[in-house]
């Protein structure tokens, strides 16, 4: 199931630009780790999610 939910990234750049607005020093370095992190989620999630569905026998 974790493997699943690897695309679901919504939460983690809104809270990321939450972090930025309320943090000043390190807000900034914590929207540029989340956005990076993301991208390479979203590249491989669909990738993931698909794997895990096969695995399961869902497809």
């Amino acid at each position: 199931m974790g493997l699943a939910l690897m695309a679901q990234a919504g939460i983690a750049i809104g809270l990321a630009m939450m972090a930025k607005a309320s943090l000043p020093h390190t807000g900034r370095a914590i929207l540029n780790t989340i956005i990076a992190t993301t991208v390479i989620y979203e590249i491989f999630g669909s990738v993931a999610t698909r794997y895990a569905l096969l695995k399961d026998k869902n497809i």
